[in-house]
């Protein structure tokens, strides 16, 4: 008898230590799981962002200043969780964002230089909204890599 209690608490050091083998391996999987989760999120949320810059350029005859600056709070961690084409993406909208709200500054002051100054903004805001239309069928493309979740 004695001899199958000393064989009982030999063998539950190793039987203890492959359960906390076991345990640790699987809440090594949930952070895994977790750190996915949490990077989507951060992805999406950058994607809404862009898609409502996006929509806010074209859904008005205004370009809405309060649009843009949403857009660069929600982007601020973009370079963490996207590679540079998405980077590069966003910057270009921003860029072309930008524009737009310096066109509507002019054109809202009525700071024209001169009746060809106004033609050329006001014809360069126009291009610019319909390339920001044609943003929207562009958007998916580029930030669906990101999103790919073949390997879950």
């Amino acid at each position: 008898m004695e001899t199958v209690r000393l064989w009982l608490s030999a063998l539950m050091t190793p039987v203890i230590a492959a359960l906390g083998l076991w345990i640790a391996y699987q809440q090594y999987r949930i952070q895994q799981y977790r750190l996915k989760h949490d990077l989507s999120e951060r992805r999406y949320a950058i994607l809404a962002a862009a898609r409502d810059l996006i929509v806010a350029a074209v859904s008005s005859r205004r370009t809405p200043e309060d649009a843009f600056f949403r857009f660069r709070a929600s982007i601020v961690g973009a370079s963490f969780v996207f590679g540079t084409d998405v980077v590069a993406y966003l910057d270009g909208l921003r860029e072309r964002y930008s524009r737009m709200l310096e066109i509507e500054d002019i054109k809202a002051d009525n700071a024209f230089e001169g009746d060809d100054q106004r033609g050329s903004l006001l014809e360069e805001l126009r291009n610019r909204r319909q390339a920001m239309r044609a943003e929207l069928e562009k958007i998916d493309d580029i930030f669906r890599p990101y999103f790919d979740l073949s390997a879950v």
